[in-house]
């Protein structure tokens, strides 16, 4: 048994490994820290579980299901499958496989959280290379992430978020509208990437200011970062540079949109739905349509002042 700790978004975990799991990877990216005393959030209990009789089928419940493409910094696609089920237990079971992954042929994370304690079994398929498995498979680790992270008032959106001086802008969109590019953008004009394409948005209950954080992220190394957000900007390609006052209740629907969660239930769907309107009545809502150049900086400092 070993132990590891990590803190995201502001909140302490404690991780426990059984001795089988030496061949992955649990640095956490970046995000790996050492015990110095403090009080733990959350404590998981993790077992990795590998064969094929490991995803043998289960007596459960369908809860939802969907497919999607996950992928890489090298933009190669991984097109997977998944199914979220549950059994009697209270335990929910979520089983991705995938069509062209390039260390797992298919996976299954199996979660039961309860207060400041979680069971996490993670059952995987792997392929030759053992070495580089790593349990923060996407997006297996985002569906547990934000299942959690409502439980501390915090959401997991799709989008990018830059910090400079005073601001904190969070653009979000489908894949492909410019996200990245917007974050390198400002980049170029000295702001700093929280991230890029992840981020977690918690309203601190000592200020009730909404603060965005990255997450750990499974194709390279970073450190947790932070900023307070000031805005969210709904970003679309245009022919010219513009942007627009959104309404709250728009705000909110589109926010929940872009962001990572279950609708399957209804408590849970109505600690979302609450969430989503109190972040976006905590922040300045916009809609924007831009080209990629750093015009669209000005167009936007402008609108904000």
């Amino acid at each position: 048994m070993s132990v590891a700790f990590t803190r995201i978004a502001d909140i302490r975990i404690r991780w426990f490994f059984p001795s089988n799991t030496e061949h992955y990877r649990r640095d956490f990216h970046g995000f790996a820290e050492e015990d110095n005393g403090e009080s733990y959030d959350l404590t998981i209990n993790v077992n990795i579980i590998e064969g094929d009789s490991s995803l043998e089928d289960l007596s459960t419940t369908t809860i939802a299901q969907c497919t999607g493409v996950n992928k890489d910094l090298n933009e190669v696609a991984h097109p997977f499958e998944w199914i979220i089920t549950k059994t009697n237990d209270g335990c929910e079971h979520f089983t991705i496989s995938f069509d062209e992954h390039p260390f797992v042929n298919k996976a299954r994370i199996d979660w039961l959280i309860n207060d400041n304690k979680a069971s996490l079994t993670i059952c995987t398929l792997p392929k030759y290379d053992k070495s580089k498995c790593d349990f923060l498979i996407l997006p297996l680790f985002n569906i547990f992430l934000s299942r959690f992270l409502i439980r501390q008032n915090a959401i997991l959106v799709h989008s990018s978020v830059i910090s400079q001086n005073d601001l904190g802008v969070l653009f979000t969109a489908v894949s492909g509208t410019g996200k990245s590019t917007m974050a390198r953008i400002w980049k170029d004009d000295g702001a700093r990437i929280i991230n890029d394409d992840m981020n977690i948005l918690r309203i601190k209950a000592e200020t009730d200011e909404v603060y965005a954080y990255n997450i750990p992220m499974p194709y390279y190394n970073d450190e947790p970062k932070c900023c307070i957000l000031t805005d969210i900007i709904f970003i679309s390609q245009a022919t010219n540079n513009w942007i627009e006052t959104l309404p709250l209740p728009i705000g909110a629907i589109r926010l929940m949109s872009n962001s990572i969660h279950q609708t399957f239930d209804k408590e849970t769907t109505k600690q979302f739905v609450s969430l989503y309107t109190k972040i976006a009545n905590h922040v300045r809502l916009h809609t924007c349509g831009f080209l990629p150049d750093r015009r669209i900086i000005e167009t936007i400092k402008n609108a904000v002042k």
